[in-house]
């Protein structure tokens, strides 16, 4: 399991990507609209300047009943410099003693403004906008989904040789959403199909639990059905 509270920082557009990833690991693979799943809250301000503490009651009271779908529940509040004084103090009580099934993340595109009580009890996450590297990963998916044995251990040697860590992880995740996306319109089986989302979020699970790259993907070449 994660750590249970974690602050994340950078672009809107990095930070939707994480956010995809987290729901991927802790909630399932076969989330359409996040939005409607009911053991997802994604609290957002677009249209005023601050979160008041009635946003936070309802937070808190979605996170201490259990969840009704998945193991876990998640908890997403975008804008963390909106909250207010009060608001804050309302989530100190959660973000201190969380149920052991949620996970809260507290997004935000600048620098974080929260109270000391809050910030020290967080994980903090520095997201970094990468340049793209020059592998296309809709044919890497396509060739991974369609290819031999060995034309996947290839594939699997491409994404080996990026540059950073951070770069390898972040294409390896983008491959396996595209794999994802593949699968579901393929002309397989429905059993099929039902696997091979369950091999890959599996996979994805693996990934982000910083397991064997190698072994990981091995192990997805081996099983993923064509």
């Amino acid at each position: 399991m994660f750590h249970q509270t974690r602050i994340i920082i950078g672009s809107q557009d990095s930070i939707d990507t994480t956010l995809q990833g987290y729901i991927q690991s802790l909630i399932g693979d076969l989330i359409h609209d996040p939005q409607t799943h009911p053991d997802i809250i994604i609290h957002t301000e677009e249209q005023k300047n601050s979160i008041g503490i009635d946003a936070i009651r309802n937070i808190i009271n979605f996170s201490f009943t259990k969840p009704y779908q998945s193991k876990n529940k998640l908890v997403v509040i975008k804008s963390c410099n909106k909250l207010t004084i009060q608001a804050q103090n309302a989530l100190l009580k959660l973000v201190e003693e969380p149920p052991e099934f949620v996970q809260i993340l507290l997004t935000e595109t600048k620098e974080p403004n929260l109270i000391e009580t809050i910030f020290s009890r967080c994980i903090l996450e520095k997201l970094e906008d990468k340049e793209p590297n020059n592998i296309d990963v809709s044919d890497l998916a396509k060739s991974f989904l369609l290819g031999s044995v060995i034309e996947r251990y290839n594939s699997i040697d491409k994404l080996h040789k990026i540059g950073t860590p951070h770069e390898r992880i972040e294409t390896a995740e983008n491959l396996l959403t595209s794999l994802a996306q593949q699968i579901r319109i393929s002309k397989s089986s429905i059993t099929t199909i039902k696997n091979n989302l369950t091999l890959i979020n599996d996979t994805y699970i693996k990934l982000r639990s910083n397991g064997n790259f190698k072994l990981i993907f091995d192990n997805l070449a081996q099983n993923l059905i064509p």
